[in-house]
């Protein structure tokens, strides 16, 4: 099986940095364009793809290097772009936060390279002058990566020049725009992570500000464009077969509290027979 669907990764230097927000924008603004757009989540994360189906009106999914084998998650990737405009992949923690210490193994880092897919570091500039350009240079040269651009977040409008002219000259990598500080776009957070979509009043008001924002601080037509420069995601295509011949069924509780579900584990107990 060969897929090559236009897809681009919003990645970032770590947690907090603000790669749901710039995610959720950017999404917002595909949609208001009339492209048909999926989306996906790096890892083992229930809540962020919440948030993608909320602007999106279809299911995010999951795309998990530690559960599944590399075959699996480019069949998952491939399969689910099918008829699609565009993908775009949220990365989890920092671009090479994974399974460990001792490598980026089952990180958004490591879901990019096989995925082929070029990726936007999200970076977080309050408090950093010319050290924002260490830090990022950091990035770039730790390990081989897909870093094809930069996006600041928590910057302010009478800064951003300042801030792109230093870090285009310093590393080379262009910079495709900025978020400000939005308070009427928070989504707030707790021990273990985002608070679910299903609790925030207002969500839609908010996702539309953000994505208000974004056409006017983002580069859209650059991360469009940028997202066409990719190669084919070749993998074994995976057949299932239903199990019986009388569909079996299964109830799920699904509300504020039980909504912690992998999209691809319920169209998979469908394909086996199940309804």
């Amino acid at each position: 099986m060969k897929a090559n669907p236009n897809r681009i990764m919003i990645t970032a230097t770590g947690s907090g940095a603000g790669k749901t927000s710039v995610t959720c924008a950017l999404l917002n603004c595909l949609v208001k364009r009339n492209l048909n757009v999926c989306a996906f989540k790096s890892g083992p994360d229930y809540i962020d793809p919440m948030f993608h189906s909320k602007v999106l009106g279809i299911q995010s999914r999951n795309l998990d290097l530690f559960l599944c084998e590399e075959n699996t998650v480019k069949y998952l990737f491939a399969k689910n772009c099918e008829h699609f405009d565009i993908a775009v992949v949220e990365g989890a923690m920092g671009i090479y936060d994974g399974a460990g210490f001792s490598s980026d193994d089952c990180s958004a880092n490591h879901l990019a390279k096989v995925l082929a897919v070029p990726q936007i570091l999200v970076v977080d500039v309050r408090g950093k002058g010319f050290s924002l350009s260490a830090e990022i240079s950091g990035y770039i040269n730790f390990r081989q990566n897909n870093i094809k651009g930069i996006l600041f977040n928590h910057c302010k409008e009478s800064m951003y020049g300042a801030y792109r002219e230093m870090i285009e000259k310093q590393t080379g990598i262009p910079v495709y725009g900025y978020l400000p500080e939005l308070d009427e776009a928070k989504i707030g957070s707790r021990h273990l992570g985002l608070i679910t979509a299903e609790e925030i009043s207002g969500l839609k008001c908010k996702l539309d500000a953000l994505g208000e924002c974004a056409e006017k601080t983002m580069n859209i037509d650059g991360l469009i464009a940028l997202s066409t420069q990719t190669e084919s995601v070749c993998c074994e295509e995976i057949m299932v077969e239903p199990v019986g011949k009388t569909k079996v069924n299964i109830a799920l509780a699904k509300d504020k509290a039980f909504c912690f579900y992998y999209e691809d584990n319920l169209a998979l107990l469908n394909q086996l027979g199940a309804n």
